[in-house]
């Protein structure tokens, strides 16, 4: 498994882990955004799963410094902007996908 599949695999885990943990009120809501999330990121493995630049790599890696604090979110937007400027579908979806995420982040 290269370094790119174990970040997806971690992030889609921690969704998971997310999902079970905050079974309750709201279950069926957390339920469907974590779905939301994982199907987000497997959709951009498969758009960018033939690229040259990594693209998919790199979104990864700009999530996981985002989540440790080594890149702020207007870091993140920016970069993930131009990387998915050919693909408007995807920009669409960053955004929920990105307040989620931000929502999980545990604050410093």
């Amino acid at each position: 498994m290269s370094g790119g599949e174990e970040d997806v695999q971690n992030l889609t885990t921690r969704l998971h882990k997310l999902q079970t943990t905050s079974e309750g009120g709201g279950g069926d809501t957390k339920n469907t955004k974590v779905d939301d999330a994982c199907r987000f990121l497997f959709n951009v493995k498969e758009r960018f799963k033939d690229d040259t630049n990594d693209v998919f790599s790199s979104f990864i890696d700009n999530l996981l410094k985002l989540k440790s604090g080594s890149k702020s979110m207007n870091e993140v937007c920016h970069e993930t902007t131009i990387q998915f400027r050919e693909h408007p579908d995807l920009l669409l979806e960053f955004a929920p996908f990105l307040a989620g995420f931000s929502q999980e982040r545990p604050s410093s």
